[in-house]
């Protein structure tokens, strides 16, 4: 397992958050005196809001009430503007009063405010095509099998999969996602992979479905058995 709480701020959204904001500089959407919005289930978010506060952006993020009160709280304590909509654990793209909708619209209605988009914005893989991948594969020194990975935004298992298949195109990437009805923030079951422009299914090997009960209780074992701070 890549145990990616390792990261500055501690989850894998880490990455594209900086990557997502270099781009963004580089295409000269981000300047000083600009400010962020961002729909989040809260990793993202907190990515953001540090990376930003070392840069000079504040950041505005639209989330579900549904969030774990713990992300919402260190998001404000990170000096955020917390929206909390009643959207659901996964901000749904199509949804005229969801988060992502919300955070566009505020882009789009106030020039001061950038969007960057996690669920379109080729940022996002492109993050993990250019560290997640390469890591992995120097890592594991050529070695790796197969890649496995839960989908969300689906950035992590498109870019690390297209850089790994590159390298060897034997390996393969398998796709995890929770069963419907799950009440886990920041993956999305087979219906609510439709609202990601990220969602490469052609790109990878298979995709396996897991019960809700099940993520949980192999959490616990991870954390009881191995103390590795997991989520479901």
């Amino acid at each position: 397992a890549k145990l990616e709480w390792y990261n500055p701020f501690g989850a894998v959204k880490d990455r594209i958050a900086a990557n997502l904001i270099r781009d963004a500089e580089e295409r000269g959407a981000l300047a000083p005196g600009k400010k962020l919005v961002e729909a989040t289930s809260g990793n993202t978010g907190l990515g953001l809001a540090m990376l930003g506060n070392a840069k000079g952006y504040s950041l505005q993020t639209p989330l579900s009430k549904g969030i774990p009160l713990e992300k919402r709280t260190v998001l404000r304590f990170f000096g955020t503007d917390v929206v909390e909509l009643d959207d659901s654990l996964c901000p749904a793209p199509g949804a005229p009063e969801g988060a992502i909708a919300r955070a566009r619209e505020t882009a789009e209605t106030n020039k001061d405010y950038v969007a960057l988009d996690q669920y379109v914005n080729e940022a996002n893989p492109d993050a993990h095509y250019r560290t997640t991948g390469p890591e992995i594969w120097r890592q594991t020194a050529g070695k790796v099998t197969h890649f496995v990975a839960g989908l969300g935004t689906c950035g992590t298992i498109t870019g690390t999969g297209r850089f790994l298949k590159e390298q060897n195109a034997q390996v393969k990437v398998l796709g995890v996602c929770p069963e419907e009805g799950h009440d886990i923030p920041g993956v999305r079951s087979r219906r609510q992979l439709q609202q990601t422009k990220l969602y490469r299914p052609d790109e990878y090997d298979a995709e396996t479905e897991v019960a809700n009960r099940d993520a949980y209780d192999m959490c616990l074992r991870l954390n009881r058995e191995e103390s590795i701070i997991a989520a479901p």
